[in-house]
């Protein structure tokens, strides 16, 4: 099908006013409402943008599907593009319709006087689009997802230039997979190039990574050129060849002379440093999360105590993140060890130093939330005799083993992150269903019910 067919289509409901923007893969088009329309939830004279792929192969309708569905939960978020619909024209055309919003941060910036902006209004903007970002890696009831294309150009400017709205969702992720091959638009190079962090752009796509780490990166290096009116890895690197730009990306001096000139005269010493050590060339240095950025880089001074959440912290996101699990399929207890201990000490240390950090709240969570399930599926085991014996019989020390470390497990995370805590409901313990008058555990010489 044609783009002049396209265009056809999407003129018997909407008023074609421009063909505006887009990346490498998609147009975008701004159009309005010819009469409400009641599959979109729009009302006639309804200001959107409709983005259809250039290329409109297999991949890239899937690639539009995906993106649709990840915005439609995002859809109240006051700081993600809002989507009204997904439509398609013919078998060729997907056709996402989407809220318009008239221009970028990076045209927003290159506007200015100076081109560059204020530190109180690129500090508010990054707070915006930190907030947009973190709802996207951590999302409560479902799997996070990786946006993997931050840039000022993704930033888009609602109303009065006083909105941030995170667009462009077709390189989204989910946390966790593994692309067959990359899916950013070749053509995309000024994204690519100066805002992904270097494990993102090597040149053999299998050793790619992409993490949480490599969002902040971008969204630091976004924030670089919000400050300053370029990034690091311009000027002179303009002319610089792929391969020798990852390398400067990895470069300890380089960055910090990088940052300094930029950002020396810009902001204060403390926020130079967490930018810096958001692009740092090693992922495992940068912060842990999109919130520990934004809380080391909005306080007042730097916090000589944050470095000792964030530590606690990224270990437990390691054994969270770790799919290995015992014989009953729950947190191996080494694992759980290693949480608790960490949490008791994010604990102890925020009680002695009378300082406060989000990430204690955020740990309490996630550990939690693993305590539930794992809790839910060893009384799995115990629910019925039939899946008792069944999974007894599989356990390799037999029903004596079996019995003392199922009960064992029950304990293993402490009432504190038992989802039975609320004294008001009584927990169910092993020993309410294990029958140790039975003799087949005549040799079970420990008493779970002292």
């Amino acid at each position: 099908m044609e783009r002049l067919e396209l265009l056809r289509y999407l003129d018997q409901d909407f008023k074609i006013m421009d063909v505006t923007r887009g990346g490498g893969s998609a147009h975008i088009v701004k159009a309005t409402a010819l009469r409400e329309l009641s599959q979109f939830s729009l009302k006639k004279g309804v200001t959107v943008a409709l983005k259809s792929p250039k290329n409109p192969n297999a991949e890239a309708r899937q690639r539009f599907k995906i993106e649709y569905e990840v915005l439609n939960r995002f859809k109240n978020h006051p700081h993600i593009v809002t989507p009204y619909g997904l439509t398609q024209c013919g078998e060729r055309y997907p056709i996402l319709v989407m809220e318009w919003v008239e221009r970028s941060l990076a045209s927003y910036t290159r506007d200015q006087n100076a081109h560059f902006l204020t530190p109180d209004i690129a500090g508010k903007f990054l707070k915006q689009a930190g907030a947009a970002l973190s709802a996207l890696h951590d999302q409560n009831d479902s799997v996070g997802y990786l946006h993997r294309d931050i840039k000022p150009d993704n930033l888009l400017l609602l109303g009065n230039n006083q909105t941030v709205k995170l667009s462009d969702f077709g390189c989204v992720m989910p946390l966790g997979s593994a692309p067959e091959r990359e899916l950013l638009p070749a053509s995309s190079s000024h994204g690519l190039v100066y805002y992904g962090a270097p494990e993102t752009l090597e040149d053999d796509e299998t050793k790619r990574v992409y993490s949480r780490e490599s969002d902040i990166y971008s969204l630091a290096v976004s924030m670089i050129y919000l400050l300053a009116g370029t990034t690091p890895f311009e000027g002179d690197a303009a002319g610089t060849k792929r391969k020798e730009l990852v390398v400067r990306k990895r470069d300890s001096t380089y960055l910090d002379d990088a940052v300094a000139f930029l950002l020396s005269e810009r902001i204060p010493k403390h926020q130079q440093e967490v930018l810096r050590q958001a692009i740092d060339g090693t992922p495992g240095n940068r912060q842990p999360s999109v919130q520990a950025f934004l809380d080391d880089f909005f306080r007042e001074k730097k916090d000589p105590h944050g470095l000792y959440f964030a530590e606690r912290y990224k270990t437990i996101e390691e054994v969270l993140g770790d799919p290995a699990r015992n014989v009953f399929g729950v947190t191996q207890e080494i694992g759980v060890d290693r949480m608790l201990t960490a949490y008791e000490e994010m604990v102890k240390y925020a009680s002695e130093h009378t300082v406060t950090s989000s990430l204690v709240g955020d740990a309490k969570t996630k550990i939690t939330t693993r305590a539930q399930q794992d809790y839910r599926i060893l009384e799995g085991h115990i629910a019925g005799a039939s899946a008792l014996e069944n999974a007894a019989k599989k356990h390799p020390g037999g029903y004596t083993n079996f019995g003392q470390e199922l009960v064992h497990y029950f304990r293993v995370w402490g009432d504190e992150f038992s989802p039975f805590a609320n004294p008001q409901q009584k927990r169910i313990h092993a020993t309410d269903v294990l029958d140790f008058s039975d003799p087949r555990y005549k040799e079970f010489t420990f008493d779970p019910r002292k």
